[in-house]
């Protein structure tokens, strides 16, 4: 099993590429993904195309992730429809813990998987 991630955070992206080789992420910041090189101008779209480009090349077969952050519903919009990528979006449990302090609300970046 190999794991790919798709993330969107700066901060969640300096710290995992400490533990996993740089070619298992898609960090899709603003900057990178403007100057991702394709057909379309749209920010929406050069997502979309970025996206399915990583999945289709690293031959993805589930993506764990929740459908509440926008790049979350990309992806699963994306494996919904785009049936020829043999891809599968599975929703996590959103885990949280309250107290009377605080709340605490754990979110992760996508996690992409190759058996």
């Amino acid at each position: 099993m190999k794991l790919f991630w798709i993330i969107p955070n700066k901060k969640q992206y300096a710290f995992l590429k400490t533990i996993f080789p740089k070619d298992q992420f898609l960090f899709i910041g603003e900057k990178e993904v403007l100057a991702y090189s394709c057909k379309v101008v749209n920010i929406v779209l050069k997502i979309n195309e970025l996206v399915y480009n990583y999945i289709n090349t690293n031959t993805i077969q589930f993506v764990f992730g929740e459908v509440t952050w926008i790049h979350g519903l990309f992806v699963h919009g994306l494996t919904k429809n785009a049936k020829e990528i043999k891809c599968e979006y599975l929703n996590h449990i959103l885990l949280e813990f309250q107290t009377v302090d605080f709340i605490l609300l754990v979110t992760f970046p996508l996690v992409l998987v190759v058996l």
